[in-house]
């Protein structure tokens, strides 16, 4: 998926960690706030389609808006979800520790060191 955190002053790039540590952890849980924050506005505006644009334009914008915001609402939300998983099961809680990736199969997250991907 295309990803434009980094173009905007103060955002990051949501390809990878800004950090393989507890404060880059927080840090792209916030990112993600704000990138699906961004979406859902961008669907907002959908309804003002309809004060200059005929039916059927409105609707094509809409459905249009629709299919172009949603999957990256859901994944800015999947890995936020998931990111906090993980910062609430390692020891000292939200904030603390390093992220390593697992060497087993599922492909969890163990606090300790190394890693720095997004995938939390």
């Amino acid at each position: 998926m295309p990803e434009a955190g980094n173009l905007f002053h103060g955002g990051i790039s949501k390809s990878q960690l800004p950090a393989p540590t507890g404060d880059g952890v927080t840090l792209f849980i916030r990112e993600t706030r704000r990138a699906e924050l961004a979406h859902w506005w961008a669907l907002t505006c959908g309804p003002l389609f309809a004060l200059w644009n005929r039916p059927l334009a409105t609707v094509l914008l809409i459905s249009y808006g629709i299919m172009v915001n949603l999957p990256f609402i859901a994944i800015q939300r999947y890995n936020r979800f998931r990111c906090q998983a993980f910062t609430d099961r390692r020891p000292g809680g939200a904030g603390s520790g390093v992220v390593r990736r697992s060497s087993g199969l599922s492909g969890g997250i163990e606090p300790g060191a190394g890693g720095g991907d997004a995938n939390c």
